[in-house]
């Protein structure tokens, strides 16, 4: 099993972050340095290499992947503020007219897609016997 972070630069000119952890029987390893690709398809193709599609993972991604609202910050951000503004520890505000939207929903439209078709490949491949 594997956990992934991944903190997504919100332009493609800037470099996204991932580290990971495995676990294998009761011992938590960080197998490798985190990586610095550029570009969302780079990030996706590091994930590929370092998540097989037959194995388990959870996957966190510091981004706004889901952008309901036209204008204006979206709720959970405007609760974020509420709670840690006074700290220095608020939200950047997102909605659909910000010039990184359509980039970082276009990134989670890839990122879900990718993954739901391996585990489609996975459960072709090996008659659905997938444990994950």
């Amino acid at each position: 099993m594997k956990f992934v972070g991944i903190d997504l630069a919100w332009g493609e000119k800037n470099p996204s972050g991932l580290c990971w952890l495995e676990l294998q029987g009761t011992a938590l390893t960080m197998p490798s340095h985190p990586l610095r690709p550029v570009g969302h398809s780079n990030v996706l193709k590091s994930l590929d290499e370092i998540v097989a599609s037959n194995e388990a993972a959870l996957v966190a991604v510091d981004a706004p992947l889901v952008i309901p609202n036209q204008r204006g910050p979206r709720i959970c951000d405007a609760l974020i503020d509420d709670e840690y503004e006074a700290k220095h520890a608020g939200c950047y505000p997102m909605n659909l007219g910000s010039q990184f939207a359509a980039n970082l929903l276009s990134f989670s439209d890839k990122l879900v897609g990718a993954r739901v078709q391996a585990r489609l490949q996975f459960a072709r491949t090996t008659g659905g016997t997938s444990t994950h």
